[in-house]
């Protein structure tokens, strides 16, 4: 029974993530147009370069990113010292963000030329092989996915 419901949960996590990076994804096209549009709105409104406009919205990504980085590890030194995590775990999952990190941005353009079916896939691929890691280190999922977990 309880394996019965393991395969129902597992299969409908699947579900949601494909779901939920599809939209994700849309939404994050959607805004980076947004962006450009403003970008260049406010360099004509106040006579500005659009290339120094640009450079202040990047800035100010990177702040933001390095701002989400800090956290997430507070949260899991944190966990650490509440005994949820091992520093050794701690220490994993760090490591896994900064592959997948890496892995994202290597891969960035590559998934615009790939169809809904090949992009189904290597979601499948990717969860998987992503849940085996989690798996045989001994570490829910969710420190990873939700960067904080529980």
């Amino acid at each position: 029974m309880s394996k019965r419901i393991l395969v129902i949960a597992g299969l409908s996590l699947a579900l949601v993530g494909t779901v939920a990076l599809g939209v994700y994804r849309a939404k994050a096209q959607g805004f980076e147009n947004g962006r450009d549009d403003l970008i260049q709105k406010l360099a004509q409104k106040f006579g500005l370069n659009e290339a120094d406009v640009q450079a202040v919205f990047e800035q100010d990504r990177q702040e933001r990113q390095q701002q989400m980085e800090t956290n997430f590890e507070e949260r899991l030194n944190q966990a650490v010292a509440d005994g949820q995590l091992t520093e050794e775990q701690k220490n994993l999952i760090l490591e896994k963000h900064r592959q997948i990190k890496d892995q994202r941005e290597q891969n960035q353009g590559n998934w615009q030329n790939l169809t809904q079916e090949q992009k189904h896939q290597k979601n499948q691929e990717q969860r998987q092989e992503l849940q085996d890691w989690a798996t045989q280190n001994n570490i829910d999922l969710t420190w990873l996915i939700r960067k904080g977990g529980h």
